[in-house]
């Protein structure tokens, strides 16, 4: 017989480890790090193409704090980030709990309901835009429903809202799934024993053992939301009505649009602040009242 060699390796010094550790930080650096103070420095400067930067300080903060377009763009953005957050999230959840309590195909209807993970935003908003489209739509040919939502700012909105949504949805019924089926058989067979119906298992008693999984998804959409929608508003609307221009649509066509990259630094500074402060916020919500298993 022969020896299985301890794969578990321990070092004695700590250079050791930090030698193994030495091509990730420098990527993180030169990635991450680096790019982030050059943000910063634009942001305190006056940056066009073909000029010289000019040093403004915060001029550039200053100047969107009293914008009433950047103003509104926060507000559409938190409302955005609202109605996604909490459509995707309630939907994914009773989809998946549908999928976890059919007796017959529940693999197949998972398939199914993440097939939008496997697609862009891209795709997902030429998909929503080709059944949508006013005049020429999928909706519009087999129903003669028509509703112009290109120039209706509520109706935009919600359009943004619902191809982005669905595009989320299978992201999370990947985990929603995965965590209602890591319940424990005999919870579900005593709640039989009891007599409690379906809907009120899953507010009762499903939502929140699986609370964990659901403050997850919950930091992960709102990222999400403030972060990946550009490709949908660009595609869909253009970030015109200004009920779906965006803060990360805003940010791109200040940069690139309007070359003016100052303000643009400074625009992904306050949206890296807000998202950050939220996740903060949301990861303290979730230790204090989430369930994670104790007595």
């Amino acid at each position: 017989m022969f020896e299985v060699p301890h794969m578990a390796i321990k070092y004695q010094k700590n250079w050791q480890a930090m030698l193994l550790l030495l091509p990730t930080l420098i990527a993180c650096f030169f990635l991450l790090y680096l790019p982030a103070l050059d943000t910063f420095r634009l942001s305190l400067y006056n940056v066009r193409r073909g000029r010289e930067d000019q040093y403004v300080g915060l001029d550039n903060f200053e100047l969107l704090l009293s914008s009433s377009g950047y103003q509104s763009s926060v507000f559409w953005s938190f409302a955005f980030a609202f109605v996604v957050v909490a459509g995707s999230i309630t939907l994914s959840l009773l989809i998946g709990f549908l999928i976890y309590r059919a007796s017959v195909g529940s693999s197949f209807y998972l398939i199914v309901g993440m097939v939008s993970y496997g697609f862009s935003f891209a795709v997902a908003a030429v998909a929503v835009q080709f059944i949508l489209q006013p005049e020429s739509g999928l909706l519009h040919s087999l129903t003669g429903w028509s509703f112009d939502w290109l120039t209706s700012a509520p109706l935009a909105f919600l359009v943004v809202c619902l191809a982005t949504i669905w595009k989320m949805i299978g992201f999370n019924l990947i985990f929603i799934v995965g965590a209602l089926s890591s319940i424990p058989d005999t919870i579900n067979d005593a709640a039989k024993l009891d007599g409690i119906g379906g809907f009120t298992m899953l507010m009762r008693v499903y939502i929140p053992l699986i609370a964990p999984t659901l403050a997850f998804l919950v930091i992960m959409n709102t990222v999400y939301s403030f972060f990946l929608p550009y490709p949908v508003i660009d595609i869909m609307t253009s970030g015109s009505p200004e009920t779906t221009n965006l803060l990360i649509y805003e940010l791109y066509d200040m940069a690139f649009e309007r070359d003016n990259r100052g303000i643009a630094a400074a625009q992904s500074i306050v949206l890296f602040i807000i998202v950050g402060a939220l996740m903060v916020g949301q990861l303290l919500f979730s230790e204090r009242s989430g369930y994670t298993g104790g007595a």
